[in-house]
This record gives structure tokens, C-alpha cells and sequence, in this order.
């Protein structure tokens, strides 16, 4: 476990979100548990400390549906953190929610673009 984790990493919360930030996407980079005055929860790192998340019961499921109940196996795995609603005390309200962002597909390059040169201007051509 890196200290710094528990204490570098701006912690993501409903404020956090505005009209320029709908949504914070990284890298998880740590992921330890804390004790706070609710009980023990796990908090996850995004992006080498830039960012933390209180992960709820929830947000738990999500992950672990996606990466596997092993932390560590969460380690390097994309995660996209929105204001969103939670079912909480019996009542629908804003939360901090988590998804799992969709894979981003590799580039397409067609055939024909791979076997013909591209026209750029240049005569290489030089004899050396």
C-alpha cells in the first residue's frame, strides 16, 4: 500500500461534478481500505494520485462485476466516475456513481490504405 494514497488524491464527490467536469475517467492506480466514522470502506486511486473514491456498496458491485472480487486484480482497469442517482435512506438522490467506460476499439486502416503510399509531396527518390 502507497501512504500517499490515503492522503494526495483529491477526493471525487457531488460537488466535484459541474457543467465543464460530467465525468472523470482513469486508470486505477491503488485501492486500500479506510475507517471512517460509517465503518470500514475501500478507496480507490485514479490516475497515479490525481484522484480518489470512497467506493459504496454499490460501486463495489459494479467493479466487482466487471474486474473480480480481488482489489489487486483492479489495479490498471479503467473507471468512469459520474454524478448520477443513488438509492439511499429509503429515497432516490444524487451520488457519485461509477461505470466501467467502453473498451475504445483499435484504429481500423483499410487494405488499400496500408498497401498504397500516400502522395506527400516529396520525391524520395535521392540517391545517396
Amino acid at each position: 500500500m502507497k501512504a500517499s494514497a490515503l492522503y494526495s488524491a483529491e477526493p471525487i464527490k457531488l460537488d466535484t461534478f459541474n457543467d465543464s467536469i460530467t465525468k472523470i475517467v482513469g486508470t486505477i492506480t491503488n485501492v486500500v481500505s479506510k475507517t471512517f466514522d460509517t465503518g470500514t470502506k475501500l478507496v480507490a486511486t485514479l490516475d497515479d494520485d490525481c484522484w480518489s473514491i470512497v467506493i459504496n456498496a454499490t460501486n463495489c458491485r459494479v467493479i466487482r462485476a466487471a474486474y473480480g472480487d480481488e482489489t489487486d486484480d483492479w489495479i490498471g482497469r479503467a473507471l468512469e466516475v459520474y454524478k448520477g442517482t443513488v438509492h439511499y435512506q429509503g429515497r432516490e438522490q444524487p451520488g457519485v456513481c461509477v461505470r466501467i467506460p467502453p473498451e475504445q476499439p483499435e484504429p481500423t486502416v483499410s487494405a488499400a490504405e496500408l498497401v498504397a503510399p500516400k502522395d506527400d509531396g516529396f520525391k524520395d527518390d535521392i540517391p545517396f
